[in-house]
């Protein structure tokens, strides 16, 4: 697998999570007419692919399963995690034990699910691997079209949600590295990335047109996006054709790449961001405005650019203590379980 990251991916990896914010912002507006309505449709259509891309990156470069590493995702899922709770504890003046517990175990709660599912793969990334490795091409490919069959198409239209969680679980996240694993090894050829673009819009458009018909049905209630759920099988088309598409594009800028290294941070910390927020901006607000696209853009662009900056002061302080505490976890568990638990 590959070592190092392009720009082009990295900016991919930017604009994945510019789009989830937007999803999340979206998702604060339930009840929104005309051609808000239409936008907001659209937005969801597009953008519920993002944390599917994230996925396909990791499974296209592989992960290399590291104990260090381990702890250094865990020891960041605690900071954002106690810092949810300190300040939003300040911010509401409700402190619990119940919520200090809960604010300690952010793996165990799910409270950043994409998170807690990627170390969950990341654990089980040396075996994961040797799937991919010892299968051969026809093999490989007939247990991803199985995967996609029994935990994408038959949730697509709510028939059989085999999982139970909607998409948002270790089957479709691993779907989805095993997707990125396969173009690493069968389909790393360079491809047009216009064709791969104008795919992924026909994909999010045939989704786009379907949401917007079962939301114009449903009506006054509000918008309803069944086509996009996280194991739809336009998502899983729409993020291999957008990363395809990013992929064969060459950039090369240490600027991206720098910031791009705060993904993670933005993704932990977008909730507590917009929860503060919303005594000052509150989305649904501007649901009816000509500018609420506009608004919305701005609003997440915000968000993204606050999380980045608190991530870059993160590392900044706690990056040595970090690399150093968790080599040191690293070294007593190897001695405690007498070596048997071993970096790949």
């Amino acid at each position: 697998m590959k070592n190092t990251r392009n720009s082009n991916i990295e900016l991919l990896r930017l604009l994945c999570i510019l789009g989830i914010v937007i999803l999340h912002s979206v998702g604060m507006v339930f009840q929104v007419t005309g051609i808000n309505r239409a936008i907001s449709v659209t937005a969801i259509s597009i953008f519920n692919s993002c944390v599917s891309v994230f996925m396909l990156i990791s499974g296209y470069y592989g992960c290399k399963f590291k104990v260090s590493k381990l702890f250094r995702l865990e020891f960041q899922m605690l900071f954002y995690s106690l810092l949810s709770f300190v300040i939003l504890g300040i911010y509401t003046t409700c402190w619990s034990k119940l919520s200090l517990l809960l604010a300690l175990l952010p793996m165990s709660t799910k409270e950043f699910w994409y998170i807690t599912v990627y170390m969950i793969i990341f654990m089980l990334s040396p075996y994961i691997n040797r799937v991919a490795e010892g299968l051969d091409r026809k093999q490989f490919k007939k247990l991803i079209l199985i995967m996609i069959f029994c935990f994408s198409i038959l949730s697509t239209l709510e028939w059989c949600d085999i999982t139970g969680d909607g998409g948002k679980g270790v089957p479709n996240m691993l779907l989805m590295y095993f997707i990125g694993q396969y173009i690493h090894l069968y389909h790393d050829e360079h491809k047009n990335p216009w064709k791969m673009f104008l795919y992924a819009c026909i994909v999010f458009a045939i989704s786009s047109g379907l949401n917007f018909a079962v939301s114009a049905v449903n009506g006054e209630s509000g918008w309803k996006c069944i086509f996009s759920n996280d194991n739809s099988i336009s998502v899983v088309l729409g993020s291999t054709f957008l990363f395809l598409c990013f992929k064969n594009i060459n950039i090369e800028s240490r600027i991206i790449n720098h910031f791009a290294k705060g993904v993670s941070g933005v993704y932990m910390s977008e909730k507590l961001i917009r929860t503060l927020l919303v005594a000052y901006v509150f989305p649904p607000n501007y649901a009816e405005k000509w500018y609420f696209s506009f608004f919305i853009l701005a609003y997440a662009a915000f968000v993204v650019l606050t999380g980045l900056i608190i991530d870059l002061l993160r590392q900044l302080i706690f990056n040595r203590p970090e690399i150093k505490v968790s080599e040191l976890c690293e070294n007593i568990l190897h001695k405690l379980t007498k070596g048997h638990i071993v970096d790949e």
